[in-house]
């Protein structure tokens, strides 16, 4: 396996809810200066919404989309109020569904996704495993510093009279 020392020791530090230092975007830029083709194609692959399991799916990968697969699976449920099987998930989904709010609940969706991560990331250093990890992870925090709490209650509001005229009329 081809390791990437150089480009994985200069990436800057990523922390949770904080302005990621680069985008992903910047981060793909710079993955095709010193990443192969075939490299690069995975590290895409890794991409949020993406959940197609390829043939040559890195191991990063595979494991995120399973796990990430399965968080969503136990929030669906635990919303239909059906049981949740796995203890490891009906606990996460337990503290995503007691927030206060959706915002509140999605900041908590996000920090279990960063811990998963961040308890993965110690299994690989250098190789293309390592930026997969680091691209997820720069994506949760794009998503995060994305939210705007006021832009997010208005279209909540805005879709609740929409809801609430439906049923009146």
């Amino acid at each position: 396996m081809t390791e990437y020392y150089y480009l994985k020791a200069s990436l800057p530090y990523l922390r949770l809810e904080k302005v990621p230092p680069i985008t992903s975007r910047d981060f793909l830029d710079e993955c095709l200066k010193w990443v192969s083709p075939k490299d690069l194609e995975k590290i895409e692959n890794a991409k949020f919404g993406n959940q197609n399991i390829e043939e040559n799916e890195a191991e990063a990968s595979l494991n995120w989309k399973r796990f990430d697969t399965e968080l969503k699976t136990g929030i669906a449920l635990a919303r239909k109020k059906a049981k949740i099987f796995g203890k490891k998930i009906r606990k996460m989904v337990k503290e995503i569904i007691n927030q206060e709010t959706p915002l509140d609940s999605e900041k908590e969706i996000e920090r279990i996704r960063w811990e998963y991560l961040e308890d993965k990331e110690a299994l690989y250093e250098f190789d293309i495993n390592a930026l997969i990890i680091y691209f997820l992870k720069l994506q949760i925090i794009e998503r995060l510093t994305s939210f705007d709490k006021e832009e997010g209650e208005n279209f909540f509001y805005k879709l609740c009279e929409v809801k609430y005229e439906q049923t009146k009329g």
